[in-house]
C-alpha cells in the first residue's frame, strides 16, 4: 500500500529514491563529469526470479524482497551516491567512480542478493538515455543465458 503523504522523490514501496530523483542523480553526475572531470557511473540491477517468488509465495513476499533488495543497495553505498527504483524489479544506482572500481562494487553489491547486474561508466557527450541504455545492455549481457523463461 502506498502513502498518499509520500515524498515524490522516494519510491514508496521500498524507500529508495523515485525514478524522478533518480534520473535528477545521474543528469547531475554527467554535469560533473563533463565540469569537473569526476568519474561516475550508472550501475542497473534486475532482480532475479521475481515473477516466481509473486507466483509461489504470493506478492507480499515479492514486495518484501523487493524492500530488501532496495536496503541492501543503499546501505552498500557512499553517502555521495543514489540507489533508485527505475520500475518494477529494475533499480539504478549512481557509483561516484568508474571502469574497473564501479564494476567491482556492482558485483559486491549484487552478490548479497538475487540480482543479475550491469555498469556503464558516465563519459563525456553521454546522455541519461544512452547511460540507462548503455547499463541495462550491460545487465542483460550478463545475464544472459540465466534469464528466466
Amino acid at each position: 500500500m502506498t502513502d498518499p503523504g509520500a515524498p515524490v522523490d522516494v519510491d514508496p514501496l521500498t524507500g529508495v529514491a523515485s525514478r524522478r530523483r533518480l534520473f535528477d542523480a545521474v543528469r547531475a553526475a554527467i554535469t560533473d563529469v563533463y565540469c569537473y572531470g569526476e568519474r561516475a557511473s550508472l550501475a542497473y540491477f534486475d532482480v532475479d526470479d521475481l515473477k516466481a517468488v509473486n507466483d509461489e509465495a504470493g506478492h507480499a513476499a515479492g514486495d518484501a524482497l523487493l524492500r530488501e533488495v532496495a536496503r541492501s543497495l543503499r546501505d552498500g553505498l557512499r553517502q555521495s551516491e543514489v540507489v533508485g527504483r527505475v520500475g518494477g524489479d529494475e533499480f539504478a544506482a549512481v557509483l561516484r567512480c568508474g571502469g574497473a572500481e564501479a564494476r567491482a562494487r556492482a558485483r559486491a553489491l549484487a552478490l548479497a542478493i538475487p540480482v543479475s547486474w550491469g555498469v556503464a561508466e558516465l563519459t563525456l557527450g553521454c546522455t541519461l538515455q544512452g547511460a540507462f541504455e548503455d547499463a541495462n545492455a550491460a545487465m542483460f549481457a550478463m545475464k544472459g543465458p540465466r534469464r528466466p523463461r
